[in-house]
């Protein structure tokens, strides 16, 4: 008990004052709300039509708005106070907010308010830029090895020309129709951004480095050197998935001819061959593969 305790108390003391000094907590006091409202664009422009007369009373109208913003507020404030706060933190968070926007949204609309409209309108230019965007992979050179380049490129691009003129004519529903705009423009992002991505991610090299290592040493054992590894799953699993073995550590003495993971500060070259750098995912840095010599006759 005392150690979950002490672990509890340290898992939240690390993400507030304790941790990271008032200076970064009073700037997270301000930062927050604008870091979050960007995170969730392109919805959270919603909040434009909560800027009308009354705002309050309107809130109070509607008794299931009120509770949801009511929750919202009470819950959101330890994330609010804590400096180290991802958006995937707030996800629960996210229909209560949503419930609120859509509903003034609605309403303001039902009154043909200005706010409505500036919504639509600037989702409407967002759906008439993607028409142009959709092909610019074309002579976007990372993109060049995507299979089917043009035929995909073009095909989007005419499917975002039937979603704009859906949404300029079907006014009741722009509001659905912006949302297959944005999950054909996920599908585009797939298309062309990840594969490019692919190439320069750490993971990338992490797989690769780990592939060679596991080729270089063919039939012989592998471990890793004391805790030179760390916490690193990723490079375990290609370790353990190529060769069939669960990678193991070692503190013994070590095996000649064998091969071992090694952190630099754990190096030593009366000791070991470096034969290699191998990538991990922690920051992606670079430790040793070598091997360890031979016994002296």
């Amino acid at each position: 008990m005392e150690e979950i305790l002490k672990t509890v108390f340290d898992e939240s003391a690390k993400r507030t004052f304790i941790e990271h000094g008032f200076g970064k907590t009073i700037l997270h006091l301000f930062s927050f709300p604008f870091e979050m409202w960007y995170h969730f664009l392109p919805w959270t422009l919603l909040v434009i039509c909560f800027f009308q007369k009354n705002i309050f009373q309107k809130i109070k109208e509607n008794k299931f708005i009120t509770w949801n913003l009511l929750v919202l507020l009470t819950t959101i404030l330890p994330y609010w106070s804590a400096v180290e706060v991802y958006p995937r933190y707030l996800f629960m968070h996210v229909p209560l907010a949503f419930s609120a926007f859509f509903y003034f949204y609605l309403k303001n609309k039902e009154e043909k308010g200005w706010q409505a409209n500036m919504v639509e309108m600037i989702f409407f230019a967002a759906t008439c830029l993607s028409v142009i965007a959709a092909l610019l992979p074309i002579g976007w050179d990372d993109a060049q090895d995507v299979p089917y380049l043009l035929a995909k490129s073009i095909g989007l691009s005419v499917f975002f020309i039937l979603l704009t003129y859906l949404f300029w004519t079907w006014k009741p529903h722009r509001m659905l129709v912006f949302v297959l705009v944005l999950l054909t423009a996920r599908i585009g992002y797939n298309f062309f951004i990840l594969p490019s991505r692919l190439k320069i991610e750490c993971s990338t090299e992490v797989r690769e480095s780990s592939h060679k290592a596991v080729e270089l040493a063919g039939e012989k054992p592998i471990y890793i050197y004391k805790n030179s590894l760390g916490f690193q799953p990723m490079t375990g699993y290609y370790f353990t998935r190529e060769t069939g073995k669960i990678l193991r550590k070692h503190y013994d003495k070590t095996e000649p001819g064998a091969f071992y993971i090694v952190l630099p500060n754990f190096y030593d070259r009366t000791v070991f061959d470096n034969l290699m750098k191998l990538k991990i995912k922690w920051q992606c840095r670079d430790i040793i593969f070598g091997q360890a010599w031979p016994e002296k006759e």
